[in-house]
């Protein structure tokens, strides 16, 4: 009885030690700089084709960045744009939410998206629109939205909020010796404006809105697939030829922003895998999974090591 009086002693100042060190306590464990390496093994083969941001928004992590600032084609990120713009001047009454727009067969344009598969003449509110350009990346929405808020009205969005590679120089899938672009960090001041209702991003209630339409994302290919199953994430993604990108709000105790933008991946599911194991590490170090684990780890070895001196005893 005495030895095993004093295995369990023992194994209560371990925990006490444990404790004290902070080898709980997550954002302690990582000291003051959060520890990435394991992001970094893998983003240093893609020197040239990736841009990474990683940022914390409830927790001590520090964020990570990997050309935050390069420009990339944008695909349909660019819709984050566009989005403003429509929030802008829905906020100043240029238009209503419940206006409508009637589809027309000069209309119709292909890849993303479901209203060409409907009628001619079918009628859509403006709300309904910009939901369709998020939900579904609707290159027509899109389109019709473009030619309602004003190309050059858009572009202006994007100099009053300081973007600096965010452009708008063609609708969606139309042919132009010209490309649109953004940057992770242009994406990421949108992103952050919507989740933290910054005025300079629109009011709080189309904020609000905006965060619906992001959340109701239906593009599960990319970062989705390194979150687990049920999380919800607030994000907008776009694809064309050898570019995949995607970027939005992880919801979960620990909330933080991912942009992965990526270009020079022949295949596109190559790209969607390797967003998806990038997510999952960054999912695992914002929520400190390893930590956890080690820590449950330790507790499990010492208590099994009192049950078996306790069957010696």
């Amino acid at each position: 009885m005495k030895i095993l009086y004093l295995v369990i002693i023992f194994s209560v100042q371990i925990h006490n030690i444990l404790c004290k060190d902070n080898l709980i306590k997550t954002q302690e464990f990582f000291s003051s700089e959060t520890d990435y390496s394991r992001l970094k093994e893998i983003i240093n083969n893609y020197t040239d084709q990736l841009a990474v941001s990683v940022v914390p928004i409830q927790n001590d992590h520090t964020p990570f960045y990997f050309n935050k600032s390069a420009a990339f084609v944008s695909a349909s990120m660019i819709k984050l744009l566009i989005l403003c713009e429509f929030i802008d001047q829905i906020d100043h009454n240029n238009i209503t939410l419940d206006m409508n727009y009637t589809y027309k067969e000069e209309d119709k344009v292909g890849g993303a998206g479901v209203i060409q598969t409907m009628e001619f003449g079918t009628i859509f509110s403006y709300d309904t629109l910009a939901f369709y350009m998020i939900k579904y990346s609707d290159n027509i929405a899109t389109n019709v939205l473009i030619d309602i808020l004003g190309m050059d009205n858009i572009n202006q969005k994007s100099k009053e909020l300081n973007l600096n590679e965010t452009v708008l120089n063609r609708k969606m899938m139309t042919e132009s010796d010209k490309e649109n672009y953004m940057n992770a960090e242009d994406i990421e001041f949108i992103l952050k404006g919507i989740l933290y209702k910054n005025e300079k991003i629109g009011s709080v209630a189309m904020c609000d809105r905006a965060m619906t339409y992001l959340k109701e994302n239906d593009d599960y290919d990319a970062i989705v697939r390194g979150l687990p199953k049920g999380t919800i994430f607030a994000h907008k993604s776009g694809s064309l030829t050898k570019i995949r990108h995607d970027g939005g709000i992880v919801i979960t105790n620990n909330k933080y922003i991912i942009i992965i933008l990526t270009k020079g991946f022949p295949n596109e599911e190559d790209a969607n895998e390797l967003m998806g194991n990038l997510s999952k590490i960054v999912y695992e170090i914002i929520n400190d999974l390893e930590t956890n684990n080690y820590y449950f780890f330790i507790k499990f070895s010492l208590f099994n090591i009192i049950l078996f001196l306790a069957m010696l005893i």
